[in-house]
């Protein structure tokens, strides 16, 4: 169960949730913090960052967007976005350049001065949820 126990009452987690607020050390295994109050908004917030990477990534494909960094860091910022995300069946594929982007812009965001684009980690328990998602669209 990558979402929890459906079966909680919904209208006793969210009042759980607004008295006492996010479960603690919510950034390991949630996308949000609102995605801590009950599994079904876990579920919410999950396909949404999916559909927020899937967009992106179709937009880096459709201008075109490569990188290949300056700078050194401990894993590769390098990506490609030289394929059609909403065709890719390989989930790899789509983290490996989608993760890479979204540093890009968080990148430009904070040279403009500005918040990062996309201020979310995507921590494995993470990736492994919208992986699940990313599944269940390839079979249909």
């Amino acid at each position: 169960m990558f979402f929890g126990d459906e079966s909680e009452s919904y209208a006793d987690a969210l009042q759980r949730h607004y008295e006492n607020g996010p479960k603690s050390n919510w950034q390991q295994s949630f996308i949000s913090k609102y995605a801590t109050s009950h599994p079904w908004e876990d579920w919410a917030e999950t396909w949404s960052h999916y559909l927020h990477l899937i967009d992106v990534l179709e937009t880096a494909y459709n201008f075109g967007m490569q990188t290949d960094p300056k700078i050194s860091s401990p894993e590769s910022l390098k990506m490609n976005a030289s394929f059609n995300p909403y065709k890719e069946t390989s989930f790899n594929k789509i983290m490996d350049t989608g993760i890479p982007l979204l540093y890009a812009l968080n990148g430009m965001n904070r040279s403009m001065g500005e918040n990062d684009l996309y201020p979310f980690i995507i921590t494995e328990p993470v990736k492994k949820k919208i992986g699940f998602i990313h599944n269940l669209l390839k079979d249909i």
